[in-house]
């Protein structure tokens, strides 16, 4: 029998994000979860996501235990399973995955029996470049961006082609110094909400290629 059951532990670590892509309020209960849930939440590729959707019963020494794996990731593309998600530490993992063992074999099997797969995920595919651009960039908000500086960095982008950061932010500085810092908060959005283009996988730096989206 497999039923949702919502499991919140109140830490120092636990809390809630604003998810836009769920249009909801999501949970996490640990500092590489909150990090997982941004990745999600910007990744071109994930159409929505879960955070405890399923709880797993299993048999261990004839007993019935539960596993509550931590999120479901549905992607965009409709021939990509959806993923159901284990977030823990790598060394957690190592050092504990005989005791695991048995909830992660009743999770493999009930994946097979939804069409999902079954993703164990720690800190070496959570905290990578990627994720510290968009902690740098979550910080830009809408509602503190100069709408003339943000018309004025996506023309610039436009007419320059393949670019830098810092190619466009001299160029305005040359033509009206007054507005530079202006400039700079409104490139940061620009590419936080992906109206200017660049990879994201490597680090975000003043000379990194942009593009035009």
């Amino acid at each position: 029998m497999v039923k949702r059951k919502f499991i919140t532990k109140y830490t120092s670590l636990s809390g809630v994000i604003s998810s836009k892509k769920n249009l909801t309020h999501v949970w996490f209960e640990s500092a590489l979860e909150k990090d997982f849930a941004l990745l999600l939440e910007y990744h071109p590729t994930v159409n929505r996501y879960t955070e405890q959707p399923v709880t797993i019963e299993y048999m261990v020494n004839d007993k019935v235990r539960v596993y509550t794996p931590d999120f479901l990731v549905h992607f965009k593309d409709p021939d990509q399973k959806p993923w159901l998600c284990e977030i823990k530490y790598r060394d957690d993992f190592s050092m504990n995955f005989k005791k695991y063992k048995a909830k992660f074999k009743a999770a493999v099997q009930f994946c097979k029996e939804q069409g999902w797969e079954f993703k164990l995920i720690s800190e070496n595919n959570i905290r990578t470049p990627l994720l510290e651009n968009l902690k740098f960039l979550n910080r830009y908000e809408k509602e503190y961006v100069d709408q003339n500086c943000y018309d004025l960095i996506l023309n610039r982008v436009n007419d320059l082609g393949s670019t830098t950061p810092r190619e466009v932010l001299v160029s305005i500085s040359d033509a009206n110094p007054s507005i530079h810092a202006k400039c700079v908060y409104a490139l940061w959005y620009a590419l936080r909400i992906s109206k200017v283009g660049c990879d994201y996988s490597k680090p975000l730096t003043l000379e990194t290629e942009l593009w035009k989206q």
